[in-house]
């Protein structure tokens, strides 16, 4: 639960962000674009727990073809093993998926929120409107 609320805190200060930029361009703020651009852009972690994500490791592993689609949880999962195998390429072989992962996850940066827009705009809605009562 910990994680989703940093998630949700980091995508609020992203889109803040975000709007701070268009404001400063005079561009429109719109919703949707602000939320597009806010979950593309590259996020801090990856906000899983390291059980859920050497579990994902372990089923990718042994079947890649299912994690094939646009699902942003399948995305999310075969961006962090090609992160693995970087890592266990880097270590020549010295360092296991679960250390390398453990590697990932303490210090790599996602590309971006994996999360659906329809989830951001629940989470960047609240942000605009406690910015319009304030």
């Amino acid at each position: 639960m910990e994680y989703l609320k940093n998630r949700n805190r980091d995508l609020e200060a992203c889109a803040r962000r975000v709007i701070g930029e268009y404001r400063a361009a005079g561009r429109k703020i719109r919703l949707a674009d602000i939320v597009r651009q806010s979950i593309s852009s590259p996020a801090p972690h990856f906000y899983l727990t390291y059980d859920y994500a050497i579990r994902e490791v372990r089923r990718y592993r042994r079947n890649p073809e299912s994690f094939e689609g646009a699902s942003m949880r399948k995305a999310q999962i075969r961006e962090i093993v090609g992160h693995i195998d970087h890592i266990e390429r880097a270590s020549r072989g010295l360092l296991t998926d679960d250390d390398a992962l453990t590697r990932v996850l303490a210090s790599t940066k996602a590309s971006r929120f994996f999360i659906s827009e329809a989830y951001a705009v629940k989470i960047i809605r609240k942000l605009l409107f406690r910015k319009m009562r304030n």
